[in-house]
């Protein structure tokens, strides 16, 4: 069988870092345009460089971040502007514009860059450990050794003291940038953008204080993004490699979209609360990129279990939905009979589950849903 990566060597060098040494590679890959056509590119597998070229476009790193991927900087041009005027060319047709960023009381201008917040996040993280309690935790869950490294997982105690400093101008870091703010200790959970750069955290608490998870804060700066104001979305590929061609989408930036994203092979994006749609210049970036790897349209929601009781969840899935169609993809929900709060979420269920449609998803919060008043007067205003 011919393998179809070719190394690098004296008489091929890597475009990208000049290696011959065979440390890096290229190969060819197809690409679909929005129209679904098919176009054949070859992407460079890096083993030195991370980030832009003059004639290179960055697309994040492999899936052991052993190498940078790279195409084309023409192509991916290409590629960005057919697949933005796929996402933003009709949705005025059906009253789902993309929100442009509200003006807000606090300027988000002053935050990190995603470069220099993922440069921080890095510092960070090398300083910390994990606690054999919280290794004991993540293993209940069913995570491996192996799973738990490649995530990042560390455990952070009150008020960490840090070996070296980081930048204070990062939510969560005290002033001095000596140790972090946190009035509490749990699990740290890093949260990754779609070119897999840190762009946040939460922390799984150790005790429930009102909530399970935290994001960092701090009195001038926080996890919100530079600029928009949005909070972070988590985007998990598996470790192993892309075996769906579906995107799936579930409840939290945390555990659920690490065990969806490698018990079935998808590329996962996670929201906090579900609250994709406070996130929409993301979002859409998001699933733009998870489009072109696995070449699919389709969407699948893993709903949390009670979610059809609760109205506040199920207008946040009803925004979700509606921008995720109003951008051309397809949506469908993932069903194993999880009527109520006490049937397991899908970090918890190792059955089979159905896949039904959006409209009988909905069918089953209005039958169900506790608040129908409040429930039904926001989709009579909504829709």
């Amino acid at each position: 069988m011919n393998n179809p990566f070719r190394s690098s060597s004296r008489t091929r060098p890597c475009p990208c870092c000049g290696d011959t040494k065979h440390r890096c590679k290229q190969v060819e890959i197809e690409l679909k345009l929005p129209d679904w056509k098919m176009m054949t590119e070859t992407m460079v597998l890096c083993h030195r460089q991370r980030g832009d070229l003059p004639e290179y476009a960055y697309w994040g790193d492999s899936y052991n971040a052993r190498w940078g991927k790279y195409i084309d900087r023409s192509t991916a041009e290409i590629l960005d502007s057919a697949w933005d005027r796929r996402l933003t060319g009709e949705l005025s047709a059906i009253n789902c514009e993309l929100p442009k960023p509200k003006k807000r009381s606090t300027s988000y201008a002053h935050l990190l860059s995603p470069q220099l917040r993922h440069q921080e996040i890095s510092k960070l993280l090398s300083q910390l450990q994990l606690a054999p309690r919280h290794y004991t935790s993540l293993a209940e869950r069913n995570l491996d050794r192996a799973t738990i490294a490649h995530y990042h997982f560390k455990t952070v105690e009150y008020r960490q003291k840090l070996s070296s400093s980081i930048s204070e101008s990062l939510a969560g870091v005290a002033p001095g940038g000596n140790s972090l703010a946190n009035n509490y200790s749990g699990i740290l959970i890093p949260i990754r953008n779609e070119a897999q750069l840190f762009s946040g955290w939460q922390t799984r608490l150790d005790y429930d204080l009102n909530c399970k998870y935290l994001w960092p804060t701090g009195d001038k700066f926080t996890v919100h993004h530079y600029g928009t104001g949005e909070l972070p979305l988590n985007y998990v590929l598996p470790i192993k490699k892309v075996e769906s061609q579906v995107i799936a989408l579930v409840e939290g930036v945390g555990f659920k979209a690490i065990h969806v994203a490698n018990r079935y092979g998808q590329i996962t994006v996670g929201a906090s609360g579900a609250m994709f749609a406070s996130s929409p210049r993301q979002f859409a970036r998001l699933l733009k990129s998870a489009a072109v790897i696995t070449a699919s349209n389709r969407c699948l929601l893993y709903p949390d279990a009670g979610a059809v009781r609760n109205y506040l969840v199920m207008i946040q899935y009803h925004k979700l939905a509606r921008l995720v169609k109003s951008w051309g993809f397809e949506l469908r929900v993932a069903w194993w009979g999880q009527f109520t709060k006490g049937q397991p979420d899908i970090d918890e269920y190792s059955g089979r589950f159905e896949l039904i449609t959006w409209q009988q998803f909905c069918q089953f919060a209005r039958r169900l849903v506790v608040e129908k008043t409040a429930y039904n007067n926001w989709l009579n205003s909504s829709y």
